[in-house]
């Protein structure tokens, strides 16, 4: 009966967001008029659109009965705010607000639930945030070698960039796996911490993932990889979700061990992603989720895969939606969730021992 409410009341919230948003933003302006005074008209339609993420965020958490998945979730939003010189106190009230929304207009079947996991969120501003650590060293050589790719890439320098990356490679000075793992993700781990710290913008983070998979195109076309194997590695990421660099980085490295890659990028739906499983017969899929909103169709999408393959295949499960909960996809029939490029590939290698990079300079 639990799961059945829960389920109604996660579609309450999906159908009711933008409603439930309007009326809480409204509150909140007349409980915080420094609000509107400080940031000016536009501050209560930003509200409605920042309380509309929260929701469906809440959703999310709701429907999978995963009460800390929204508490994550807003724990990286009052990260934004401390980087951004923001008082935290903001969202508390706002989300204080949309509680007493909630509590007044749900309907009883579920609403208990609801407000337990946003009462949750709103009690664990009582609690300090971890520091955020930066995703570069800049003490160690990978390190410096990465914010020199960042810092040409922001410049406007991407094909320079690119070949300072490519004379490497040549050189035998970085093995094809430091190239990816020691500085294209990282590099890119970083211009996503610079924009949640609103340090960087949208722009910018584009130019970036841009060129880093240029970079990634042109460091495949360049080397010599090891004879094919019969083994082949599908990658995906959800449908909804455009982010995929990941799925490209784990696919450069994977064809130059040998084996057969397809990379379906993103934006997959469950129906294709298993049309494609049945047409290429891969030995292992990697799907990807990037946002807490995305788990319910990661769930589908795993679900569908093992219904449709049973047990001829190794589904992996990567991406950050499920970093905070990596039992979760396990128990949707997927053998094993990663978090990084780099624990994919130990994923890999612990399954299959002889794809490690033997490659001068590893």
């Amino acid at each position: 009966m639990m799961v059945n409410s829960t389920r109604f009341a996660a579609q309450i919230l999906g159908a009711g967001a933008r409603g439930y948003a309007a009326m809480a933003a409204d509150q909140f302006m007349e409980l915080r008029p420094d609000i509107a005074t400080a940031h000016g008209d536009d501050a209560r339609s930003a509200w409605r659109a920042n309380l509309t993420q929260r929701l469906l965020e809440l959703q999310t958490a709701v429907e999978l009965d995963r009460p800390h998945l929204f508490v994550e979730r807003v724990r990286w939003s009052r990260r934004a705010y401390q980087a951004r010189a923001v008082a935290e106190s903001e969202l508390r009230d706002a989300l204080e607000a949309l509680r007493g929304v909630l509590a007044e207009d749900l309907p009883p079947t579920g609403r208990d639930e609801t407000l337990a996991t946003l009462d949750a969120a709103i009690q664990d501003f009582a609690n300090e945030l971890d520091a955020e650590a930066r995703a570069l060293d800049p003490e160690s050589e990978s390190g410096r070698f990465a914010l020199r790719y960042l810092l040409s890439t922001l410049e406007g320098r991407s094909r320079e960039a690119i070949e300072e990356l490519l004379e490497s490679r040549r050189s035998n000075a970085l093995s094809l796996r430091r190239c990816v793992v020691d500085v294209l993700v990282p590099a890119q781990r970083e211009i996503g911490r610079l924009w949640h710290a609103g340090d960087s913008d949208i722009a910018e983070e584009h130019l970036v993932t841009s060129t880093t998979k240029r970079a990634l195109a042109a460091l495949a076309h360049a080397g010599q990889p090891a004879g094919p194997r019969d083994l082949t590695l599908m990658t995906a990421a959800v449908q909804g979700d455009s982010h995929d660099i990941g799925g490209q980085a784990l696919i450069v490295l994977m064809e130059d061990s040998g084996w057969r890659c397809v990379d379906l990028g993103a934006d997959v739906p469950a129906e294709d992603l298993v049309a494609a499983r049945t047409a290429f017969e891969p030995t292992v899929v990697v799907v990807s989720a990037t946002l807490a909103t995305q788990l319910p169709m990661l769930e589908r999408s795993v679900r569908a895969l093992r219904a449709n393959a049973g047990g001829d295949v190794r589904i992996v499960v990567a991406g950050a939606a499920s970093a905070t909960d990596p039992d979760l996809p396990q128990s949707w029939g997927a053998d094993a969730t990663v978090d990084s490029v780099e624990s994919a590939l130990a994923q890999l290698e612990a399954w299959y021992p002889d794809v490690q990079d033997t490659a001068p300079g590893a």
